[in-house]
């Protein structure tokens, strides 16, 4: 996966990450293009007040689920960076602007702490990896899990969960030990990654047990997701054979949320295991 998405990104209706561009560019701190001012246009008509949510969760990775006071926090912020940019005649921009206001003037925040985005996402890569195959680990899972229902739930978009399973993993142990076993699910990881889009969420659940996250997708794209995969291992696990004794194989589970009396992110994994 990208190191962009380690960083949690907000969504948009299309299901496509608003980077911190358009926050930057909306606040003041960057000139946008026309085609990105186009863009931010498009965004302020398609998602109303509901673009201040997301603008509020890229800069200070919280959510404010009510529209009206998530937009009546940012022109707050806006504002106090109009006023220190006055008192101190230099742009301050907007992350320092919304530090000082959250910190010092309404104390949101009670012991911010600063760290440089790459450090943090060096920290990230290692505390939300599974070591063994480099993707999300389960944790990591069911922090995102409940971000993305939240999410589908308030847009009224859907959201559909792949739960994977390796067919026949404990022969590829028994028959080839652990480090067989290890590359194997190297490879899997790879093969499945491949398959999928830039926003969506790949996690090893534990074992042989793996999860996608597919926003913005229904059950039938999401049935055709899961076959696409499903073929893909199965050519790879035909064409190496594993010596000629094990054919790797993976099964899947589709779920979405919103259908089948499927309500929130539990029993979402639940009916897709």
């Amino acid at each position: 996966m990208e190191k962009k998405n380690i960083i949690e990104e907000a969504l948009l209706i299309s299901g496509k990450p608003i980077n911190d561009n358009v926050l930057k560019i909306m606040s003041g701190d960057k000139t946008g293009s026309v085609h990105q001012n186009k863009e931010i246009d498009y965004l302020k008509q398609k998602m109303n007040n509901n673009l201040y949510v997301e603008l509020i969760y890229i800069l200070i990775h919280q959510v404010i689920k009510n529209e009206e006071k998530a937009k009546e926090l940012y022109f707050k912020i806006i504002d106090h960076k109009d006023f220190l940019e006055g008192k101190l005649e230099r742009n301050v921009g907007i992350e320092v602007a919304a530090l000082d206001y959250l910190k010092n003037i309404v104390h949101f925040l009670k012991r911010p702490k600063i760290i440089e985005q790459n450090k943090l996402i060096g920290i990230a890569e290692k505390a939300v990896h599974d070591d063994t195959t480099g993707v999300y680990e389960r944790g990591s899972f069911n922090v995102n899990l409940d971000a993305e229902t939240n999410r589908a739930l308030r847009y009224s978009q859907p959201l559909s969960l792949l739960f994977i399973d390796v067919d026949n993993f404990k022969m590829v142990n028994d028959l080839g030990g652990h480090a067989t076993g290890d590359m194997a699910l190297k490879k899997i990881t790879s093969i499945i990654s491949h398959t999928l889009r830039t926003v969506d969420r790949f996690y090893r659940y534990g074992g042989d047990e793996f999860i996608c996250i597919l926003p913005n997708i229904n059950i039938q794209k999401a049935v055709v997701a899961a076959e696409r995969i499903c073929q893909a291992v199965e050519w790879y696990g035909h064409l190496s054979a594993w010596e000629n004794r094990v054919h790797l194989t993976v099964s899947i589970g589709v779920a979405q949320l919103g259908l089948f009396q499927v309500q929130d992110a539990q029993t979402l994994v639940s009916k897709a295991d």
